[in-house]
């Protein structure tokens, strides 16, 4: 309403929305979001149970065999490890042939390992990359509540400042050009810089900082493009508004549109 007090407008030619950058995880960040979402007791129940289940097939299986078959499972303790080797080697699949039961008990638990086994190593395999999606995605920041709570950083005086100040965001820094905002978000000054998806990508390419930042998927405060023009041409709004309609209904416009990956310009 500020703006249109001001300026005519033309129809929208184009919709976006605000978006956040943030600085750009490094390798060994990443390694270390993904080893933290390893660290939880689910994860570490999961494991004990594995190596429970190989000791307990192991002690079975060197039982049943190292009478009538010493060559793979010899006497006392060092058969029972014999038997744990043989035990984590059927679990895991890997097969070397090293050791293997020769009689029918034996084979049974070797059957009873192997069917069991790949059942629950195919759930804890799932579960570990469950863990490791979750800590990755809570780690990107993927909600736009979770910026309230932290510093973040915009251009002062803008439609994105007054949105964060109506929309209870607790500590916001005010900067007077997006580059020294960009710039202080490339430094950790701040945890997230906000303002409009499209500007904010195209001032991140023109400042060189791709590598060290990115625009999180993060949809808010909806944008319409369109092109400003002075009170004193009346008639003109009008006439730019026709066009940009008669160009969006053409078929070949969007046929255009879909050849580039560019379908959602027009929306």
């Amino acid at each position: 309403a500020a703006r249109e007090a001001k300026f005519h407008f033309s129809t929208p030619y184009y919709a976006s929305h605000g978006a956040v950058a943030v600085t750009a995880p490094s390798a060994w960040q990443k390694f270390g979001n993904s080893f933290r979402g390893l660290l939880n007791s689910n994860f570490l129940k999961g494991i004990f149970i594995l190596i429970l289940i190989i000791f307990i097939f192991g002690v079975v299986g060197w039982y049943f065999e190292w009478r009538k078959n010493t060559e793979h499972f010899r006497k006392g303790m060092p058969g029972i490890w014999d038997g744990v080797w043989w035990s984590a080697v059927t679990l895991t699949t890997v097969g070397y042939g090293d050791k293997a039961p020769k009689t029918f008990w034996g084979k049974i638990a070797a059957l009873l390992l192997m069917f069991g086994g790949l059942v629950f190593v195919s759930g804890l395999t799932a579960g570990i990359a469950s863990n490791i999606a979750v800590n990755e995605i809570s780690n990107d920041f993927s909600a736009l509540d979770h910026f309230k709570s932290i510093k973040v950083g915009t251009v002062a005086n803008s439609q994105i400042h007054d949105y964060l100040k109506t929309h209870f965001f607790r500590d916001i820094e005010a900067y007077s050009s997006l580059e020294e905002g960009l710039q202080a978000l490339a430094r950790n000054d701040i945890k997230g810089l906000m303002f409009d998806e499209e500007i904010l990508r195209s001032e991140i390419s023109l400042l060189l900082l791709e590598e060290d930042l990115k625009v999180l998927p993060i949809n808010y405060d909806a944008k319409f493009y369109g092109f400003g023009i002075s009170k004193a041409h009346d008639s003109l709004p009008r006439i730019l508004s026709r066009g940009i309609m008669e160009m969006r209904d053409d078929p070949n416009w969007q046929m255009l549109l879909h050849e580039y990956g560019l379908s959602d310009f027009n929306q």
